[in-house]
């Protein structure tokens, strides 16, 4: 091989389902099909093969002096993956259980074999996670971003605890008037080491783990309080929308702790309003509608964001307890040029004034692409033409300033 390739390719291989097949026909079919399982890579790779534990093998592959060893392993998998996949037979009967595979590279990932070998190990877990029956090569940025996620979670946690979250608000207009009638909620995070982060930098970790939940109900009480500082101020506006997850839904307890909310922050559940995704809608449409039955019944109205971007029925729609539709930035984007977004939106709307829905487009940057919504019918915008997200100290001082802020072109912002 050439002084700057790998040379050695090591593979982490098991099967998908041993456990389960174990405890389904005992300890003895299992040692029957790893002997098995080890016969068929003996074939691929004779020699070359160490049993980890349990079903877990590790196998290498040398590369030959003008050999590509990325090619080569992604063929080996091929070949593995079809070997194995191949059904097992035991007492008259038999099973399929497919594998996942692991592969890293020497001397491009490292030249320790314990390192190469957890290098491997990693590689196969994404491939478990991607699917069963598949395999990964080792990818160091995979591994720093999942490290990165480890370290996200434990700090999300202490965020919880610590109260480090904020609430900033980027107004919804009315575009004849250029009144501001409401906003939406948006959390921040004030990292006391890193600054302010970004939602889209911990909310999917917030997903995964189900920590979400608990930060959901925080936003809920902290919009509560600015809530009751706006009437406070004598400042008033008809919707103020917090985001709501498809995996608060999964929340057993997701009414009755709102409710318990709204009942201690003395919240006015005309004003709360809930932002649904349309994706939120269909992850679990029953359990979903049913809860959305239930906090309407406290007097909470529903927006529908990203709206257009997924599969919203007619009857849907007329079915649940949704006041306004927010189109979807992506089809604002370049509306004045793009005719194939004109049409969208003009539908769009026109679909929202029949179920006699209220109409938000979202994203809206520039001068040219409000006149061009208001021409369709469009009656409420939200964007960076009138305000990026604020903090509530801003947004209290845009409603003082006699309900109206002045419009400019993002670029200038």
């Amino acid at each position: 091989a050439q002084s700057n390739s790998p040379a050695l390719a090591l593979f982490c291989i098991d099967l998908d389902g041993f456990r389960r097949f174990n405890n389904l026909n005992g300890h003895h079919a299992g040692d029957k099909l790893v002997t098995a399982l080890a016969s068929r890579l003996q074939t691929l790779a004779p020699g070359l093969i160490s049993r980890l534990g349990n079903d877990e093998f590790v196998m290498l592959m040398e590369c030959a002096p003008d050999g590509d060893i990325h090619n080569s392993a992604t063929l080996l998998c091929y070949q593995i993956l079809h070997a194995l996949t191949e059904p097992y037979r035991y007492k008259d009967k038999e099973f399929i259980l497919p594998c996942s595979i692991g592969v890293a590279l020497a001397p491009l990932h490292s030249g320790e074999t314990d390192t190469l070998i957890h290098q491997a190990t990693q590689a196969r877990l994404k491939a478990k996670e991607k699917s069963s029956c598949s395999y990964a090569i080792f990818d160091q940025q995979h591994l720093a971003d999942k490290e990165n996620q480890l370290s996200i979670e434990a700090e999300l946690m202490s965020a919880i605890r610590r109260e480090e979250f904020q609430l900033y608000y980027q107004p919804r207009v009315n575009i004849a008037t250029g009144k501001i009638i409401g906003a939406e909620a948006l959390i921040r995070w004030q990292h006391p080491d890193k600054g302010l982060i970004q939602p889209n930098a911990f909310i999917p970790t917030a997903e995964r783990t189900g920590l979400i939940v608990p930060i959901g109900y925080w936003v809920i009480r902290q919009a509560g309080i600015d809530m009751q500082r706006l009437q406070d101020a004598q400042l008033s506006v008809r919707h103020l929308s917090v985001n709501l997850s498809f995996r608060q839904f999964q929340d057993n307890y997701l009414c009755q702790t709102i409710q318990r909310l709204i009942e201690k922050g003395n919240i006015d559940t005309r004003i709360l309003e809930l932002e649904l995704t349309e994706s939120a809608l269909f992850n679990n449409e029953l359990h979903v509608l049913q809860g959305i039955g239930e906090l309407h019944k406290l007097g909470i109205n529903f927006s529908l964001d990203d709206f257009g971007t997924g599969y919203s029925s007619f009857s849907l729609l007329q079915k649940l307890p949704i006041s306004s539709l927010k189109i979807d930035r992506s089809f604002i984007s370049n509306i004045t040029e793009n005719t194939d977004n004109q049409a969208i939106v003009k539908a769009l709307i026109n679909l929202a004034h029949s179920l006699n829905k209220e109409i938000i487009a979202e994203g809206v940057e520039t001068q040219a692409e409000q006149n061009f919504l208001a021409a369709l019918g469009c009656t409420q915008v939200q964007g960076y033409l009138y305000s990026p997200p604020v903090p509530f100290s801003e947004f209290i001082a845009m409603l003082e300033s006699a309900h109206h802020v002045k419009t400019g072109c993002a670029e200038n912002q």
